[in-house]
């Protein structure tokens, strides 16, 4: 087995669907509180929340980050 090969049979399922597909991509334009965060290596994250009734209706993200941060903010 390759050193790739090793390192591509550790990372999840999950994980790789989500950064292939993420889910809640993109802003909320009607939202009610908004956050933006850089990370130590340069990547951006802003989160959007909507609530409805004192409870979170919706939350949206978007990164410009790698495959692991997409799915990261898709799995938050």
């Amino acid at each position: 087995m390759s050193v790739g090969e090793a390192m591509t049979s550790r990372i999840s399922p999950v994980l790789v669907d989500h950064a292939n597909s993420p889910r809640n991509n993109g802003p909320l334009i009607d939202h009610d509180g908004r956050a933006l965060i850089t990370g130590p290596c340069g990547d951006t994250m802003e989160f959007w929340i909507k609530l409805a009734d004192g409870r979170i209706a919706n939350v949206s993200f978007v990164t410009d980050g790698c495959g692991t941060a997409h799915a990261c903010g898709s799995m938050a």
